[in-house]
């Protein structure tokens, strides 16, 4: 996908370029990459089979896998060590409901959004037993 986006703004601005007549070849300059986030197959399983046991019912283990490109994930490919990211909600309940029931859910901010706005409990609490059982998980397997 980077490779296609890339492709596509070289060939914008060489568009732009030809049109106005320009002589001069753009510079390009990368200042910032991140590795993909890769989820480690036994860490994730692990993680998710002890957060279905401590979440219970609201743990959603059905979430879709989607690729990204975090800062995170320099953590532990700079180190060598195996690695997962997951997301936990901190939207307000009645707002999801309301708009999942108008079909609209995947238009509300997230959390790059300046109107994201999530409700601190029990969006606080949800994270730090996450982190704890995260970090419970990966210890167990030593």
């Amino acid at each position: 996908m980077r490779t296609k986006v890339l492709g596509g703004i070289k060939r914008i601005v060489q568009a732009e370029l030809d049109a106005s007549g320009s002589k001069k070849a753009p510079e390009y300059e990368s200042i910032s990459t991140f590795p993909l986030t890769y989820n480690d197959e036994d860490i994730t399983k692990s993680l998710s089979k002890n957060m279905a046991e401590y979440y219970g019912d609201s743990f959603n283990g059905d979430f879709p896998a989607w690729t990204a490109s975090e800062d995170f994930s320099i953590l532990g490919s700079h180190v060598g060590k195996p690695t997962c990211f997951w997301v936990y909600g901190g939207t307000d309940p009645k707002l999801f409901d309301e708009h999942e029931k108008e079909g609209t859910a995947d238009e509300m901010p997230g959390n790059h959004s300046s109107y994201f706005a999530p409700v601190i409990q029990p969006t606080l609490t949800v994270a730090v037993d996450g982190y704890a059982l995260a970090a419970l998980t990966w210890l167990s397997k030593k």
